[in-house]
Order: C-alpha cells, then sequence, then structure tokens
C-alpha cells in the first residue's frame, strides 16, 4: 500500500510541476515586455541601410524590442532633460556584425511604429558618452567582429507593432564629434 500511495503522490507532484511550467511558458510568450510583430519590419540577418536607403556592410545577426524604462536621467541643453530616470521608452537590443575590412565607428538609430502604422517616439539614448541624448549610439566595430547593441526610444504607450533600424551616417575610420 506504501508504494502505491508513493506512487500516486509522486504522479500529482509531477502533474503539478508540468502545469505550472506550461503556464509560465505560455506566459512569457504573451508577455507584454516583448513585443508581437504585426506590421512588415526589419528582417534579422540582413545588411543595414542608411537612412537613405543604400545599402552598408553592417549585417543584423538578431534584434528584439522590449518595454522598459530610463534608468537615469538625460540632459539636453544646460537646464533642460531630454529624459528622466523612470520614464517609458521602448529598448531595441540587437547584434551586429562588421564586413567591412577595415575597423570603423558607425551610428545607429531605430525608427518604431504603433499599431496603426505610424512612427512614434524619439531616440533618446543613454550610453553615448560623448553625446548624450543623440538620437544614435556610436559602436566602434573591429572589422569582421560581432557587437552587441542598445537603442533607447522615449515613448509611452504599449502599442508598438513594429521597427526599423538604420545606420545614422557613413561607417568612418575616425569617431563621430
Amino acid at each position: 500500500m506504501n508504494k502505491k500511495m508513493l506512487f500516486i503522490t509522486l504522479t500529482i507532484v509531477l502533474v503539478v510541476i508540468i502545469v505550472i511550467c506550461a503556464y509560465y511558458i505560455q506566459q512569457s510568450a504573451t508577455s507584454p515586455d516583448y513585443i508581437q510583430q504585426k506590421y512588415p519590419t526589419l528582417k534579422n540577418g540582413t545588411y543595414l541601410n542608411l537612412r537613405g536607403g543604400e545599402k552598408t556592410r553592417m549585417y543584423l545577426i538578431d534584434s528584439y524590442v522590449r518595454y522598459g524604462n530610463y534608468e537615469k536621467d538625460v540632459m539636453g541643453p544646460p537646464g533642460t532633460y531630454l529624459a528622466k530616470k523612470g520614464d517609458a521608452c521602448v529598448i531595441l537590443n540587437g547584434t551586429i556584425r562588421n564586413d567591412y575590412n577595415t575597423d570603423i565607428y558607425i551610428g545607429l538609430t531605430a525608427e518604431i511604429y504603433n499599431a496603426s502604422g505610424q512612427k512614434v517616439g524619439s531616440v533618446i539614448n543613454i550610453n553615448n558618452t560623448n553625446m548624450p541624448g543623440a538620437p544614435f549610439i556610436t559602436i566602434f566595430t573591429k572589422s569582421k567582429s560581432v557587437e552587441s547593441f542598445e537603442i533607447y526610444i522615449k515613448y509611452d504607450k504599449a502599442d508598438i507593432s513594429g521597427y526599423d533600424i538604420f545606420v545614422a551616417f557613413e561607417p568612418s575610420a575616425t569617431a563621430p564629434p
């Protein structure tokens, strides 16, 4: 009788664990933190374009967006804030590869689109140490190397349906001013 009771107890515990795991897997797939794409947007595994449409040799390996908040204040002109700690934003993360034959600096920027397909939000980055609040991030990347990036876009609604990533200026061996 003890073996039968132990078997029933272990079976019940196993079923409960499976149900809990299934619940959390389903929750993570529909979590509002990760944005479901409804509109055509940038495809991973392609070369990025300059704003004018010309192709570059910067290869987008992967990217995703999530909702978040600014972790610190971003100052603008003296005495003004572009974003304050805690302000809502959309954070775009990804990985790129430099397929140029030289080490270069690039500027990455992005656009996000709401459920109606309209461009919304403003890129206001926290990670540009030489140009806080710039509408792009500057990345130094060695030839044939892979780099991660993170772009902050100030936007306070949870209705994003797509995004695009662009190279903000012609890649260069020297850093932007």
